[in-house]
């Protein structure tokens, strides 16, 4: 191991290091652009969480607010791979300090996919201990958007942009189809853990309750919500944003995602 990836994982270990291992594991599953940024800065304001990012992005592993930088060594990225659930009982999952009641990291459908059935899903899938709070953004239209304003931008932090997009709307259409196939796959799958369902737009809607719902699931003591960490919303209506919206509206009608399209 280089004098490097030593360093990268003293980081990532010394986080909170400690004897205690009474906590509750989680993980925050998802897909991009459903909000999930921001549902965990919303969740690092609690005291007693110990909150990752994405550990398990193809190339780096992400825990920038956690160990105070984003990244790793290849070689690094490639033992997680080689070993997903050893990375995870070795620097995760480990002793903390007694005031952290909940360790947790986002962890994105397609992450799990990359690295196969038998590896990091079947680990999981094994760990009932391990709760899953399930993020969804039910409209999956708005799900497509945001990640087609994302590549046009190459920005992809949770500011609301005022880029407008031409939808391919064949590839619209096979977007949100693959994207409610993972979301009821991963249901299914995590059947036997507890799960809590959270969805974005109540989440922006009634973000004080709903992580009074989140702090219940984790077993860790209500604390005062932040109004400084609300997210700012979308105003524009879809005709303002898809450049060809006829031709979308067209597309989509009749399917069942023709509920997407009301603003």
């Amino acid at each position: 191991m280089s004098a490097q990836e030593r360093a990268y994982l003293r980081k990532l270990c010394s986080h909170r290091s400690g004897p205690s291992w009474d906590y509750v594991p989680f993980i925050v599953m998802t897909t991009a652009r459903s909000g999930s940024s921001w549902f965990l800065d919303l969740l690092e304001t609690h005291s007693a969480l110990c909150v990752l990012g994405e550990l398990f992005h193809p190339q780096v592993i992400y825990s920038a607010r956690a160990i105070g930088e984003d990244g790793a060594t290849s070689r690094l990225v490639a033992r997680r791979d080689r070993d997903p659930m050893g990375f995870l009982s070795g620097h995760v999952y480990r002793g903390y300090e007694s005031d952290v009641k909940a360790v947790g990291f986002k962890l994105f459908y397609q992450h799990v996919e990359r690295l196969g059935a038998t590896t990091l899903l079947n680990g999981l899938v094994e760990r009932k201990d391990v709760r899953l709070i399930h993020l969804v953004r039910r409209n999956l239209l708005h799900v497509y958007l945001s990640s087609e304003i994302a590549k046009k931008t190459q920005t992809w932090d949770h500011r609301i942009s005022t880029e407008t997009v031409h939808v391919d709307v064949d590839d619209c259409l096979r977007f949100m189809e693959k994207k409610r196939v993972q979301r009821n796959r991963f249901s299914h799958l995590f059947g036997g853990h507890k799960m809590l369902d959270v969805s974005y737009e109540n989440l922006a809607k009634s973000t004080k309750s709903e992580l009074q719902r989140v702090w219940a699931f984790l077993e860790v003591p209500t604390v005062p919500f932040s109004p400084g960490r609300h997210r700012k919303q979308e105003r524009r209506s879809l005709s303002e944003i898809v450049e060809n919206y006829e031709e979308l509206r067209e597309a989509v009608a009749s399917t069942p995602y023709e509920e997407f399209l009301q603003d």
